[in-house]
């Protein structure tokens, strides 16, 4: 069986992918991390740190 890596290092706002629309025109898409939950969400919650974040893809 073949392993292949994927892991790749994210940063706010880093170039991502480029698609091209119907009127010929780019929409270039990035990555935007944030926090799903915040330290001061998440600590009534856990009696520990907790660095949840999020990754989605705007333009």
């Amino acid at each position: 069986m073949n392993f292949i890596d994927l892991t790749h290092i994210f940063e706010d706002r880093m170039p991502g992918l480029k698609l091209k629309n119907e009127n010929g025109s780019d929409t270039v898409y990035t990555a935007k991390i944030y926090p799903f939950l915040t330290h001061k969400e998440i600590k009534p919650r856990l009696p520990y740190k907790c660095l949840n974040s999020t990754i989605s893809f705007v333009n």
